[in-house]
């Protein structure tokens, strides 16, 4: 008998173990991957909307604050109007908030607030101790996913003439 001579390759049941194991890690990182992209994407969309509804607060609370009237066209619409006689109005349209400001007897597009699309807008005027309170909020659609659904709603209240007395925010001719 001869000896059975030994060769240093490998069979192709060990190179066809070796690829099914390659070929399940490699689809296992692509859906890690994948995970991991749409998880920073959602987390970079609420960072987003975050300084939209801050940068949306600010104007609109410095709005309020310096009007001297708030008439609600619509649960979408506000109009406001401050003693130097200008007027602003913030309305829904095309998925969008826009503040519109008057200017020689035309309306142009101030400023656009980029909402996500769905976005239940709802502006409400109530009497606090006889002051016109302006509120707005911000509510995510309903069918929005988990993920999205982090996002917490914009809720804004507002004194219309900001903290000044009512003898200040009143106009000359109604003095005594």
């Amino acid at each position: 008998m001869k000896p059975s001579v030994r060769r240093g390759g490998f069979t192709l049941v060990e190179l066809v173990v070796v690829l099914a194991i390659v070929v399940v890690l490699a689809a296992l990182l692509t859906m890690l991957l994948s995970a991991l992209l749409k998880a920073q994407q959602q987390a970079l969309l609420r960072a987003r909307q975050r300084t939209e509804y801050a940068r949306l607060d600010a104007i609109l609370r410095n709005d309020v604050h310096a009007a001297t009237e708030v008439i609600l066209k619509s649960p979408t619409k506000c109009e406001l109007s401050n003693a130097q006689g200008q007027q602003l109005i913030f309305e829904l349209r095309d998925e969008s908030l826009h503040r519109l400001r008057r200017k020689d007897d035309t309306w142009a597009t101030a400023d656009t607030f980029y909402l996500r699309p769905g976005t239940e807008v709802n502006f409400r005027v109530a009497t606090e101790n006889g002051r016109s309170l302006l509120q707005l909020d911000l509510d995510l659609p309903a069918d929005a996913n988990p993920a999205s659904a982090r996002q917490a709603p914009y809720r804004g209240q507002m004194l219309v003439g900001g903290s000044q007395p009512a003898e200040q925010r009143a106009p000359a001719e109604n003095k005594p």
